[in-house]
């Protein structure tokens, strides 16, 4: 029996919480907020990844279009971030309608062709974003007790 949508929106807070504990744990490195928008350029061949803030992300997380949305942060260089992403796909993927999945990079924008390159070899073609702001105001934009 599938899950029903508040069981689906009581499990979706732990699970935000598991990830942006995984992230904490990877050993983020502080950066100063650089360059512009712009800078992630588009590349066709690869999937998109666009330059946005946290709270892009969530805004489009609150705008509905299904009973509960999954944001996932990952990166790169986060070994954890790499296990989890096949598991993630296979859980929006098998509650496809009912969840979505929204990818957000917590790379540096000098790590673009890597990001696009992992989300290539997961067979992701749609939209994601990579962190564009500074650590810190990233974090607090999630969730003020993300460490």
């Amino acid at each position: 029996m599938p899950p029903t949508p508040a069981g689906l929106r009581r499990l979706a807070a732990p699970v935000l919480l598991l990830l942006a504990a995984a992230l904490g744990a990877c050993g983020a490195r502080e950066t100063a907020e650089q360059g512009s928008a712009s800078a992630v350029a588009a590349d066709t061949t690869q999937p998109p990844l666009v330059a946005g803030a946290a709270a892009d992300v969530l805004a489009r997380a609150r705008d509905g279009g299904a009973d509960a949305t999954i944001v996932n942060v990952w990166a790169t260089w986060c070994g954890p971030c790499r296990e989890e992403f096949p598991a993630m796909l296979a859980t929006a993927e098998r509650h496809a309608g009912r969840v979505r999945l929204l990818l957000m990079s917590a790379d540096f924008e000098d790590q673009a062709s890597e990001a696009r390159a992992f989300l290539r070899s997961q067979g992701i073609r749609g939209t994601s974003w990579l962190k564009h702001e500074n650590d810190q105001a990233f974090i607090d934009a999630h969730h003020p007790k993300w460490s």
